[in-house]
Order: C-alpha cells, then sequence, then structure tokens
C-alpha cells in the first residue's frame, strides 16, 4: 500500500519500491523462513538490563542537572573524532562483536537480531519508526559504554559525501580501510574485516543505487512543526523521515540494504544515530513553535503496532510507543555536537578530514576528502605538501586547499576544490561486481537457488546527450547531433520523442562509450533471500535489448514466489512483462510477481550454466547459437517515463491478502509491564479471537442487536463483523465507544485507541475532532489523555516529563 506520494515525477521510483518491499519483508519474515537467532530469557535479560541502565541514568543526570552539571554523552561526527576516539570505538565495537557474549552468543549480535520483523513488529511502517530506533540506538550506545566507558557512538552525516558530488559519493574516504573498510564485495579489509553476519561474511556494494542524504531533505523534515507531517498515513514522502532515511540503505547495500539484517552492519549505527539527529532537530523547531513533543503523536500513526498504548520493542521491557516521545533521553543522557559547517569567514570545518568548499549556488559546504585524497593526506605526513588547485567544470572558481597536518583542528586559510579528484581507477563505479550471499532460509549455498534469463529493453535516455560521433553533411560534421540520435530520423523519432524525465537520484552513470546498466533484483515472498545482478545496455541506441541472468530459490518439489524488479543507477525503474501461455514473442504488462515451480515446461536453469543454454541453443548450428525467446519468461522496458510503472496490485490474478501464521502459531504479545516513564490509560492491545456471542437488548424493545466481546478488552463488536472474516487491515468499531476499534492484523484482532480523535466507522479511520462521541465521551479523554503524562516513579526513577 502507499500513501501521499506524488508520482514518480517528484518521488524516485526506486525510493518507493524499496519502501514497499522493505515493509513487506519485515511483517513477513516470520513467515518467509527467515533465519532469526533464538531469542532466550538470558538474551530478553541482557537488552532489559541495558534499558534499566540507560534509564538509571536519567534520574542521575537531573540530580546532576540540579546541581549545574552537564554530564551527558556527546554524539560527534564520525570524521569529527580524533584518531583516538575512532580507533577506541572500532576497538569497543570489535569487543562486543567477539569478546563479550551471552550464552555464548556475541552481545554485539543479540542486539542486532532484535532488528527483525521476526522479533518486532514497532520498529518499520510507522510513527514509531522514531522512538524505535531512538531507544534501539541508545541501547547500543549503552553497551559499549560497558565496554569503554569512554567510548560513544557517533553520527554519520552522509551529506558530507553527497558534497563530494554524487558521482564520487561511492569513493569517500570512509570507506578507506583506516575507517569503515572494505566497500566493494565481501569486507576484507579495515576494523570490520571478516565479521559473520546471519547471511554470511559481512558484505558491501556501495554506490550501485541509492545516495548519500542531503541538506534539503533535512531542511524538509526539520522545518515541520507536528510529527504526523514527518511520520505515518498523513505525512508527504519528502517530510517522512522513514522514507527519507531509505536510499542511504540502498547506496550501502550488501547486509546494510537488507532490512531484517540491517544492524549487523556497523554503518547503520551512526546512520541511525543521524536520522536520530534529525528528528531532534525537528523537536526542537516544534517545540519553538509551542508544540508539546512528548504528547504529540499522529492519530493516523501507520501500522496497527505503532499505536500509541502499543509496546515500544518487545526487548524494551515496560516502555511503550508514548514513551519513545519523551524528553528525558536528549535531556540527561546524550546529547549532540553541531554538524559540521564551513563558510567564507570560517573556511574550516573541524576536522583535517574535511574540506570546506563552495558549490555551484555559492554556498559554503563541508566535503569528505575522497580515498586518494586522504592516501594523499597521510602520505605527506598528515598533510598536503603544498597547494593542490583543481579546477571544475561545475564552477567558474578555482578553488585551493591546504589541510592541516594534525589531528587537532586549526583554521585553514583557503577554499577547498568543490569535488575531488576522479579515482585512480578510472572505471569509477560503472560495471562494478555485484556480490550476493546465496543464503536462502539461513541456507549459503549456491546450490539452493536456480536461474532464470530476464530480457532488458530500454530506449535511449534522455539525459544522455550527444555521443561524440558526428554525422556529416558536404563535409562538415553536425555536431548539434549524434549518428544515434533519433531526431535526424522522422520515421523513428514519431516514436521516441515526448518521453518526460522521471525523478532520480542524480548519480545517473555512462561510459565515454555509452555503455549503461539496468540492475535487476529479486525478493522472495515465500522465502527469505534476495538477489541481484545488472545487464549492459547500450546507451546511444534509440532502442536496445540486452540479457541478464538473476537467481532465486530453487523450488524443489514445491514453489518459489518472486518479485523481479528492473532499475538504473540513479533510481528509475523499468515496466515488467510477462510471455504469454503458448506464445514464443508475445509479452503482456504483469506485476513482475511469480510463481516457479517444476512443472514443465521448465522454465529456469538447475545453474547460470543451464539458464544460458535454455536461452542460446547450440546444437541445431554449432558454428552459430540460435537465440530464442522460449525460456524467456519476464521481460522489462525502460522507457523513463514518468506513468506510475506498477498495476494496481488488486487487478492482478491471484492477488490476496498478505499470509496469515500457520496452524496453531500466534503472534506473539509481551505482557506488558509498568512504564518506567508512563502511566498507561489501559493495559496493552493483546492477540485474541472473539468469544460466542452475546444478545443485549437495544434502546428499541422489538429490536435485539447480536454483539461479540472481544476477550478481557473493553470492546465488543457487532456479530456480523464477528462473523465476517478476519481480513488484514480491516477494522471493525467499539460499539460502546466512540474512540476504540478492533484492527484485523495476520489472522487476529487488536483493540485500538483513537489519540485525541474519534473512530469514523465509514473511511475505517481514525478522525480529528468530537465527531460522533457524546459530551459526556468526549470530555472525559482529556482527562484520560493527561494520565499518560505522568511518570511512574517505578524502580525509583520519579522521571518528570
Amino acid at each position: 500500500m502507499w500513501k501521499k506520494s506524488r508520482g514518480i515525477k517528484e518521488e524516485v521510483a526506486l525510493s518507493i519500491y524499496h519502501q514497499c518491499i522493505s515493509n513487506y519483508r519485515w511483517k513477513t519474515s516470520r513467515f518467509r523462513n527467515f533465519a532469526a537467532k533464538n531469542v532466550t530469557g538470558a538474551t530478553v535479560q541482557y537488552t532489559g538490563s541495558l534499558i534499566r541502565s540507560a534509564l538509571g541514568r536519567v534520574a542521575h543526570g537531573q540530580r546532576r542537572r540540579r546541581q549545574g552539571l552537564d554530564l551527558r554523552r556527546e554524539r560527534i561526527e564520525y570524521r569529527m573524532m580524533t584518531d583516538d576516539q575512532r580507533n577506541r570505538y572500532h576497538s569497543a565495537l570489535n569487543r562486543l562483536k567477539y569478546d563479550e557474549k551471552i550464552e555464548g552468543e556475541s552481545k554485539y549480535d543479540v542486539l542486532a537480531s532484535f532488528h527483525s520483523g521476526a522479533t518486532q513488529y514497532t520498529a518499520h511502517g510507522g510513527c514509531n519508526f522514531l522512538g524505535f530506533h531512538r531507544l534501539y540506538t541508545l541501547m547500543y550506545e549503552e553497551a559499549l559504554t560497558q565496554v569503554d566507558p569512554e567510548v560513544t557512538l557517533p553520527y554519520l552525516d552522509s551529506t558530507l559525501d553527497f558534497n563530494m558530488g554524487l558521482e564520487n559519493s561511492a569513493n569517500s574516504m570512509i570507506w578507506h580501510d583506516d575507517f569503515l573498510g572494505t566497500k566493494e564485495g565481501f569486507v576484507t579489509s579495515g576494523p570490520f574485516a571478516n565479521w559473520n553476519t546471519t547471511v554470511g561474511q559481512l558484505f558491501r556494494n556501495v554506490g550501485i543505487s541509492g545516495r548519500p542524504m542531503d541538506d534539503e531533505e533535512i531542511k524538509n523534515v526539520t522545518s515541520r512543526t507536528r510529527m504526523s507531517e514527518i511520520c505515518g498515513d498523513d505525512a508527504s514522502t519528502w517530510h517522512d523521515l522513514e522514507f527519507v532515511h531509505g536510499p542511504f540503505h540502498l547506496f550501502v547495500d550488501g547486509v546494510m540494504g537488507i532490512i531484517e539484517i540491517a544492524s549487523e552492519e556497523p554503518v547503520f549505527w551512526m546512520h541511525h544515530a543521524f536520522i536520530d539527529y534529525v528528528w531532534e532537530l525537528q523537536r526542537e523547531n516544534a517545540k519553538n513553535k509551542g508544540v508539546d513533543v512528548t504528547a504529540d503523536y499522529p492519530a493516523q500513526f501507520g501500522d496497527v503496532f505503532h499505536g500509541p498504548e502499543e509496546p515500544l520493542g518487545d526487548m524494551m521491557e515496560g516502555l511503550t510507543v508514548m514513551d519513545g516521545l519523551s524528553d528525558a533521553y536528549i535531556r540527561d543522557i546524550y546529547k549532540y555536537a553541531p554538524r559540521p559547517t564551513c563558510s567564507a569567514e570560517k573556511p574550516y570545518c573541524g576536522s583535517p578530514y574535511l574540506l570546506c568548499v563552495q558549490n555551484e549556488r555559492a554556498e559554503y559546504k563541508c566535503r569528505s576528502m575522497s580515498i586518494e585524497e586522504y592516501e594523499d593526506f597521510k602520505a605527506n605526513g598528515g598533510g598536503h605538501t603544498g597547494i593542490t588547485t583543481t579546477t571544475t567544470t561545475t564552477t567558474t572558481t578555482t578553488t585551493t586547499t591546504t589541510p592541516k597536518p594534525t589531528t587537532t583542528p586549526e583554521p585553514c586559510p583557503t577554499l577547498s576544490p568543490p569535488y575531488p579528484p576522479p579515482p585512480k581507477n578510472k572505471g569509477g563505479d560503472l560495471h562494478k561486481p555485484i556480490q550476493n550471499s546465496f543464503c536462502v532460509n539461513g541456507q549459503k549455498n549456491v546450490n539452493e537457488w536456480i536461474y532464470i534469463p530476464v530480457r532488458v529493453t530500454i530506449r535511449r535516455p534522455v539525459d544522455f546527450g550527444k555521443y561524440q560521433s558526428y554525422p556529416v553533411v558536404n563535409g562538415k560534421p553536425m555536431k548539434n547531433t549524434d549518428i544515434y540520435a533519433s531526431s535526424g530520423y522522422s520515421n523513428l523519432n514519431r516514436y521516441m520523442r515526448g518521453s518526460p524525465k522521471p525523478a532520480d537520484y542524480g548519480s545517473c552513470k555512462s561510459t565515454y562509450s555509452g555503455a549503461g546498466e539496468i540492475y535487476i533484483q529479486t525478493d522472495g515472498l515465500n522465502y527469505d533471500g534476495s538477489y541481484k545482478e545488472f545487464a549492459i545496455v547500450d546507451h546511444r541506441l534509440a532502442v536496445s535489448v540486452s540479457i541478464a541472468y538473476v537467481a532465486i530459490k530453487n523450488p524443489g518439489s514445491g514453489q518459489a514466489d518472486v518479485l523481479i524488479s528492473a532499475y538504473d543507477s540513479c533510481g528509475r525503474v523499468c515496466r515488467p512483462s510477462c510471455l504469454v501461455p503458448g506464445s514464443t514473442n508475445l509479452y503482456r504488462p504483469c506485476s513482475g510477481a511469480l510463481r516457479v515451480n517444476t512443472k514443465q515446461p521448465l522454465m529456469f536453469g538447475n545453474n547460470f550454466g543451464d539458464a544460458v543454454l535454455g536461452v542460446w541453443d547450440f546444437n541445431s548450428e554449432k558454428s552459430c547459437p540460435q537465440f530464442s525467446t522460449d525460456q524467456i519468461y519476464v521481460s522489462f522496458y525502460c522507457d523513463y517515463s514518468d506513468r506510475w510503472p506498477w498495476p494496481t496490485v488488486f487487478s492482478q490474478p491471484g492477488a490476496k491478502d498478505p499470509p496469515t501464521p500457520p496452524a496453531g502459531v500466534q503472534i506473539s504479545r509481551n505482557t506488558m509491564k509498568p512504564s518506567p516513564l508512563q502511566n498507561l490509560m489501559s493495559p496493552p492491545a493483546e492477540a485474541f479471537k472473539p468469544i460466542p456471542p452475546i444478545i443485549e437488548a437495544t434502546t428499541e424493545p422489538a429490536i435485539q442487536l447480536k454483539k461479540c466481546p472481544i476477550t478481557n478488552k473493553d470492546c465488543t463488536i457487532l456479530m456480523s463483523d464477528c462473523n465476517a472474516p478476519c481480513e488484514t487491515g480491516k477494522s471493525y468499531q467499539c460499539v460502546d465507544s466512540c474512540n476504540r476499534f478492533a484492527k484485523c492484523w495476520a489472522g487476529y484482532y487488536f483493540v485500538q485507541l483513537c489519540y485525541k480523535s474519534h473512530y469514523d466507522p465509514v473511511s475505517g479511520k481514525c478522525q480529528q475532532g468530537k465527531g460522533h462521541c457524546t459530551n459526556e465521551e468526549w470530555n472525559g479523554l482529556p482527562q484520560a489523555r493527561q494520565s499518560r503524562r505522568k511518570f511512574s516513579g517505578v524502580r525509583g526513577f520519579g522521571i518528570g516529563k
């Protein structure tokens, strides 16, 4: 389901796809055989102890504040750390990974395992995204300080990499071995070399898609004053912080790009610390406008598990979603050092690893050094010998740089080049190999996969420019066009013109020769596994065709349901078509979702070699292999238009609701303990099934209203609703309440409360205002709401708002 999108002319289509498929993966982890780590009593006790330790700092911080002391930890940007701070952080992280254990399990892995849909329902897909990750990063930081009390979680401001120019961002010095290590393939160098994860060795594919965050995105979020503007069903994607944070996951890719295991990548924690910082900047803006940010929770909060009374997270014992809005964490535990900045008067960013530049709009920005600039910096004893001058093609100003040979920042008198010199690898980031984990349902073996061929047809991108081979007329080269431009051929051009430009990341890649890439991705719908590869395409031609081979789970004796997608390096998606049954060359639009089994005729190869032989016939004419489309079931057309690329899901054959739990399996819902931060109006929602109906007389004696009470809950729904199938996402009004309703999810009902609003049975949603509530009901709501804002003082915390 998608909301508030302005279409792919204004939103990058890949970001939309990533958000949707990630939410699907999150919600269906336990149904797709995700290999989640076993959560034991000891691991839950450990994570609970981290929460209690962190909240203990709140009470301590209050006492210190009364004494005029500020003992909060300060989170600083990763590149602003001194070498000693950075090395201690890396060391503490490795000790947490290898030395500190719970029942033989790495404490780091224990923490990481709680970021998956198999153990959490509240972390993604709604407004608790913000509160959950605030407490989650706080728990991680608490674990680090138990290893080394001097260590604090840094944040990674990826705008510093964006400011390098998108074509250079993947070459940031953060991927040097002295910092985060290997950026392409398995991580074999740097502080996290050879780390093991749920899907095998830690791996990355930095820069193949997505992009770092930019200042405009941050301003879009921090300028908002209400939480409903940055999360939930009413938030625009331009302001939705969960949506905005996604492209950087795509940018790092590898483990970071798989939502259920992203926290096993060390970059995850620093990225989410930065997202938390951005949220705090928005909260500060809201406070300045008179908003009580501790109570400003949206009525349209997203998924059912993000309701204000829901548990904040399974391992965050006693805390509710509303506790995530508390000011106590920033006020008493940690704070953020300002982001690196520079100006004409102060052209230095505070770190030898950051350079002050002036961009095309004459704005002064800090950018990261490139790997080459950092290596030059090291080779010269920590500073450049002399002045490096670089003229760029994007500015009329030639600028210079003289970084200081010290880890103690000192003012730098001159500006640096707006963009770094080209990498020593002249190929840049184009045609880089893509590493896959080959992990499916916990099995890490290429033999668990089969291959299918995918055809890719593209039209010439409108932003390709000119191919530097020109037609000649009367002996004169016509340099206003090129030999392949369709504008020079009227019969062809009538099919090629009029292609609007969809939104993109601004990082569209193509070589001097015109070679480009289209990425093909497979995501399991009934299995846990993903695969990615690219087809090399020809941007010069009006239309060109290429073939890629991608892997999906071997169906064995069953079936494999998979979603196949295609997109280019800057996030423009392609439209899927499927081979018409009984045809050999007729394709029609489809969703890209396939069900693969072993019925004849087979549409796959048991391995890559067999898939190639299914497309190329070497037997009929050995001297010239014959090409056949019989085995190519899926084709993508990359037309670079701004039409919505996905068909309406419910119009597709076989469309249905998300899967329900297997027989006998119920969704785990923790019994709530009293919150260490707030008293609640009522106990948390629990999964239930209706009990036998009762019959109650209505105000009209001749009519009897059949009702179906909810077990142990203050909600009764109509018998007609009770008898109806439990459709995921459908809501039913509690007939004795104006602001409570029962919502179905995965075969079970959950009672929800409309926060500061009433339930509208027509729209099936909470609506602002009194609505159909009686005066008695409505007047009672503020007192109930007020009780949320009191702190319980459980375990002696006594924390104020």
